[in-house]
């Protein structure tokens, strides 16, 4: 299928740094002013094609072989484009025509020319294949404007299941105690979390609970990911019993403020992903607020500052806290045992179910979702097992229904603008349970160029701006962060969401993962992670790498001309933080550097914490695209080459806590 993110990413690198970063310099400099139009020309034609594609993607399995060659397209766009940049800026730093016309400089240009008419003629018969897209999609348009539903539409109720339910008890607690005082005045409540995290149990819990049903004259429930505010407006109407008809939104809205004067209201607003068309002002500014009624609106959501910017204060957000142990058997022993009442005769069967368990890390709809599959398996511990063994793959089998876990997750992936999509997937090369410095990620997504200065914010403030998006989002779990203004130093990915980003990464070719979603390298892998468990000979002959980080410290590394990853020359990205230099029989320091300083791409280089990292090469003035450099905690490293001042892009050098350096040039 055709993967909209990657395209709209990597279309809007080159947009961005062909029109924005190089802009005439490229055009008059390098003299291509012509086949860089083009280029630009034939890939927004393009780029129209895929968004109905994307939107009609699942019917397009047949387009999966065009995907692939388009991926490998745009990659190639971008590495030229880099390239080009890279050039510009060091011709720039030299200020002379002569190294334009030099014999590397002509060779240079010879080799871009070969490659923007290769490019160019690649896109256009992309565009041929392509061609039958607009009437398939006229066609499935009218079949679905013909159908009741529009797709895949997830709905929600004030129905509770009780039997489906534990651990809400102090969540319900927190709650009324927020609602039943009479205050006087609208007050707005909002339920964040994760997705399966139950927010809808617990706002259903809430609405059916005696006390908050005498404490209201009227209670009315809107699942909002399903409507528009025109069928807001008519499910509100409808539920008040009143007149629903028409389409003029100031009269139903009129109607809705008469219905609800002079009453004690209560109303939920479930599943609220955005506010961005205006619907929710439209109808807040609607709804009575004299100073006796003491009504209530609760919204849960899974986005935290959209919540806040309904209107929500602080202090009135809860956020429910994934099970115990204890409450996850309960809950998963009700669903999974519910032909003995919740009771587990097999201690050898409970004890496979409780290591099942661990793998759900407390999240309600994960339990759930285990427990009814296991229940409508055989009750033997074999079965369990083979099921806990393989379990990421048993749930993608099993994921029928839009409600089921994968599907609902997925969800928060798909909603998600571009370049937070292309962000969030770095989460898929880390190992399960990390912890990750949050410095690491936010400098591979610069180095990348997932994320680049805009205006006045420089690209670091972007990239933490977008990790506190994910955050507030409920994907990603702050752990380690500053008290007084909240920078977050460390973050961690639940393992339900990892499993989700993990399916996305290996569907999308943007990290090479084994069945065990471990890293592993090949010919074909474009980013990797490394453990002291990594093998990198399969590297060999590889031109597409662009992230290579070490996710596990104290990893010693051998390394000599010889070995495969000496011949990688793609890389944008490299971190061996630390990991520890040691001269033997398969290390070459001299080597290693050789190898670093020929990554002519190179925008990101992470040594932090290396022991026994004394200097570095004056060599290191060859990295021309390098933005960030990071040397913190080098305790051993003395001294810095001048030649460092003639990198063109560097915009960070950290050297903090490098004890033995003593001065900078």
């Amino acid at each position: 299928m055709i993967e909209s993110a990657l395209v709209d990413t990597a279309v809007e690198i080159l947009m961005k740094g062909l029109v924005e970063k190089v802009d005439a310099q490229v055009h008059y400099v390098l003299g291509f002013e012509h086949e860089f139009e083009e280029m630009k020309s034939e890939l927004v034609s393009l780029q129209s094609y895929l968004a109905d594609v994307d939107r009609h993607k699942e019917r397009y399995n047949t387009l999966e072989a065009a995907s692939s060659t388009l991926r490998e397209l745009i990659y190639k766009i971008d590495d030229l484009v880099i390239d080009c940049q890279n050039r510009v800026d060091y011709e720039k730093m030299k200020d002379s025509w002569l190294s334009s016309i030099s014999l590397r400089g002509l060779y240079f240009r010879n080799q871009v020319g070969k490659k923007l008419v290769e490019i160019n003629k690649e896109i256009a018969n992309m565009r041929q294949t392509l061609n039958i897209i607009p009437s398939v999609i006229d066609l499935y348009k009218s079949e679905e404007l013909g159908s009741s539903g529009s797709g895949k539409v997830r709905w929600t109720s004030d129905i509770i299941d009780e039997s489906q339910t534990i651990g809400l008890d102090e969540d319900t607690r927190t709650l009324k105690k927020w609602i039943l005082p009479c205050n006087g005045s609208l007050q707005l409540i909002g339920i964040v979390g994760m997705g399966g995290l139950g927010k809808t149990t617990l706002a259903q819990k809430i609405y059916n609970d005696r006390e908050v049903c005498s404490r209201f004259n009227l209670k009315i429930w809107v699942c909002k990911s399903n409507f528009g505010e025109l069928e807001i407006m008519k499910s509100i109407l409808q539920q008040l019993k009143k007149d629903d008809h028409g389409s003029d939104r100031s009269v139903l809205l009129k109607g809705i403020h008469e219905a609800l004067l002079n009453k004690k209201y209560l109303i939920v607003m479930d599943d609220v992903w955005s506010i961005e068309d205006g619907w929710w002002k439209h109808i807040f500014e609607g709804l009575p607020k004299t100073e006796n009624q003491s009504s209530c609106i609760i919204v849960t959501s899974r986005n935290e500052e959209v919540v806040k910017r309904m209107g929500v204060e602080e202090e009135q957000i809860h956020r429910p806290k994934l099970l115990s142990d204890e409450e996850g058997w309960l809950l998963f022993s009700k669903v999974a045992f519910a032909s003995s009442k919740g009771k587990c005769k097999d201690p050898e069967l409970k004890r496979v179910g409780k290591g099942i368990l661990k793998k759900c890390g407390g999240l309600p709809l994960a339990i759930k979702t285990i427990g009814g599959l296991l229940s409508s398996k055989s009750q033997l511990r074999s079965v369990w097992q083979d099921i806990g063994e393989d379990l990421p793959q048993v749930l993608v089998d099993e994921s029928k229904s839009y409600d089921s876990l994968l599907a609902t997750l997925q969800r928060s992936y798909d909603e998600l603008p571009v370049k937070l999509k292309q962000c969030i997937l770095c989460f898929a090369i880390y190992p399960e349970d990390s912890e990750i410095e949050v410095d690491q990620l936010a400098n591979w997504w610069i180095g990348e160029g997932f994320i680049y200065k805009k205006g006045r914010k420089i690209a670091r403030k972007m990239a933490l701006e977008c990790l506190s998006e994910l955050i507030s989002r409920c994907l990603v779990e702050a752990v380690r962060k500053r008290n007084y203004d909240g920078r977050v130093y460390s973050c961690k990915m639940h393992d339900m969401i990892r499993e989700m980003i993990i399916r996305v990464a290996k569907r999308e070719s943007f990290s090479s993962l084994d069945d065990q979603n471990a890293n592993k390298a090949s010919i074909h892998s474009r980013r990797l992670g490394v453990t002291n468990e990594t093998l990198l000979q399969p590297l060999h002959g590889n031109s597409k790498l662009r992230a290579l980080l070490v996710t596990k410290a104290n990893w010693i590394i051998g390394f000599t001309r010889q070995v495969a990853l000496a011949q990688v020359k793609s890389l944008r990205v490299l971190d061996l933080s630390h990991i520890k230099f040691e001269e033997s029989s398969q290390f070459c320091e001299e080597d290693i550097w050789r190898w670093i300083t020929s990554l002519r791409r190179l925008a990101y280089l992470g040594l932090r914490d290396v022991e026994n990292l004394t200097k570095l090469p004056r060599s290191i003035k060859k990295l021309w695209g390098l933005q960030v450099l990071v040397l913190g905690e080098c305790k051993d490293l003395k001294q810095l080459p001048r030649t460092i001042t003639a990198l063109p892009k560097l915009i960070v050098l950290d050297v903090g806590n490098c004890t033995s350096l003593s001065y900078l040039p």
